[in-house]
């Protein structure tokens, strides 16, 4: 199945304080100036919900329609940049 690109407006980084992952994640998005938005899992119960988190981290991509689409994990810099065409 192929992922279909489309151009993000706005990025969520649903993480948690004991993620490893998302730690290496944060710094990478901040070390490459992409901009996003950090949503800690245990204090936006409102944000988890509407986009059904269930891991940390998940990327939340909102495309200019409002569209989300969602990636559950990290691999490295280039196939966030790639994905979410940022």
């Amino acid at each position: 199945m192929e992922f279909k690109k489309r151009e993000t407006t706005k990025l969520y980084v649903f993480t948690s304080p004991t993620c490893h992952p998302c730690h290496k994640a944060l710094n990478d998005l901040k070390k490459h100036n992409i901009i996003f938005e950090e949503v800690d899992v245990n204090k936006n119960a409102e944000l988890v919900k509407k986009y059904s988190i269930r891991h940390a981290p998940t990327f939340v991509g909102l495309d200019s329609k409002g569209s989300a689409h969602c990636l559950i994990g990290y691999q490295n810099i280039k196939y966030i940049k790639e994905i979410f065409n940022i």
